[in-house]
């Protein structure tokens, strides 16, 4: 593996959103512009603390450059390494800040690849066009037409539940972020999004065949839990309010789903039949949590292998690069405890909270058609106020529904009594 590092140079290409990489700032060992020694950074994962299937983890990297006099936030960035008279992509993505020092010389570079923008991006329209003709679409139909929307390229591979219907609740929305609706989606197929050094979409799934790495790891800087995971023996669903629906499997190690909007039009056994598939995979995922320092870095390995280590089997949930030439290398599978916890995270809040919303404003309209035109406009003011209210919940605590219903609850007696009841 040595020889895989020698000669090797670092280029990095930086350019405009509209243009491609011609006439962009080339950044080798022939410009003027010049990389700091042992600053190039570089960290994917898909597993934080605890397994989650659909989370959304961008990949980081960093850099140091200098002799750069223009800003160069909010270009593109990619990143190479040349070595065998090969170019080989390290990372693709946005630049999200470049500071300057107090001298102007040096900037200090922070760039995310195209997650970090898109889970934020609104796809509503995608949404209520997709389901306007439509009562019921494959979860790999629905999925593949969510990323052509965006214009994301995707590398193709087959997950489990590919052929599950999913169906439309009825609902259009004006606001929908990308990562929670596609989150949902991915939890479905146990699989976690990642972008990859070429700036193309792949669905990492856990390997269920380990490779051996006990002679490339440095043994004083590498260290293990004392603990291995347990196996996970249950499927839980939960409504979003944490209420357990449905149970398949057993309740010693549940992984829990929360708040699924693509489950609500399941019927039981479709959701029995979907979550099997799920614990299928599950059942597998069990493993020694551990950090390894690499003696020498490999780009072979990548997120969602299965490992063999001195103390047991472990996958890559993070790799980060660092120093020279991004020379050094540290793996980790990590775990919060043996069990999973006891909280039942969601990605369905914003769309409950719509729903919710929706059903208020459906009753209060309901209303307002049997009262005088003067006490519509009576009313109108204070649907304006509930509007508002609501707006301000969703954009400063949108998990704040006990306080949301209150309010509304208040503005409706308030509502009847100025617009039915008199003064």
């Amino acid at each position: 593996m040595a020889d895989l590092y020698t000669d090797r140079i670092t280029k990095i290409i930086i350019y405009d959103e509209s243009e491609s990489e011609q006439g962009a700032i080339v950044i080798d060992n022939n410009s003027e512009i010049g990389i700091e020694a042992g600053t190039l950074y570089k960290k994917e994962m898909i597993v934080d603390s605890e397994l989650k299937f659909g989370a959304i983890y961008s990949t980081m990297f960093s850099v140091t450059i200098y002799n750069i006099d223009t800003d160069i936030t909010g270009k593109r960035i990619t990143v190479q390494q040349i070595y065998n008279e090969s170019t080989h992509n390290v990372f693709k993505g946005k630049i999200d800040s470049a500071k300057a020092d107090r001298s102007g010389v040096y900037r200090d570079v922070i760039a995310y690849d195209d997650l970090y923008e898109l889970r934020s991006k609104n796809v509503s329209s995608f949404w209520n066009e997709f389901w306007l003709n439509r009562d019921n679409a494959t979860i790999r139909t629905f999925r593949d037409a969510l990323t052509d929307y965006l214009g994301i390229t995707v590398v193709e591979k087959t997950l489990i539940n590919d052929s599950t219907l999913i169906r439309s609740n009825g609902d259009t929305y004006n606001t929908i972020p990308f990562g929670d609706v596609f989150s949902m989606i991915c939890e479905l197929q146990a699989t976690i999004p990642h972008i990859n050094e070429d700036g193309e979409l792949e669905y990492i799934t856990f390997s269920t065949t380990s490779i051996d790495v006990l002679d490339n790891y440095e043994g004083e800087n590498s260290y293990w839990e004392d603990f291995t995971t347990q196996e996970i023996t249950g499927v839980g669903v939960y409504t979003e309010s944490s209420t357990l629906t449905q149970l398949i499997g057993t309740a010693d190690n549940t992984y829990k789903i929360s708040g699924n909007i693509f489950l609500l039009n399941m019927t039981g056994t479709e959701i029995t039949n979907c979550c099997e598939n799920i614990l299928d995979v599950l059942e597998t995922i069990q493993y020694k949590p551990c950090t390894l320092k690499m003696i020498i870095s490999d780009p072979t390995l990548k997120l969602g292998q299965k490992i063999n280590t001195d103390y047991g089997y472990s996958y890559i949930m993070s790799i980060e690069y660092s120093g020279m030439i991004m020379i050094d290398q540290t793996i980790a599978g990590v775990a919060s405890g043996e069990t999973l916890s006891d909280y039942a995270d969601s990605y369905a809040d914003f769309m409950a909270t719509d729903r919710k919303f929706s059903r208020i404003q459906q009753t209060i309209d309901e209303i307002v058609a049997e009262v005088t035109s003067i006490d519509v406009i009576r009313a109108n003011l204070i649907l304006n106020s509930i509007d508002m209210k609501y707006h301000y919940f969703t954009a400063l605590a949108p998990h704040t529904h006990n306080e949301m219903a209150n309010y509304t609850h208040n503005a409706l007696s308030a509502f009847t009594h100025n617009t039915l009841g008199g003064e």
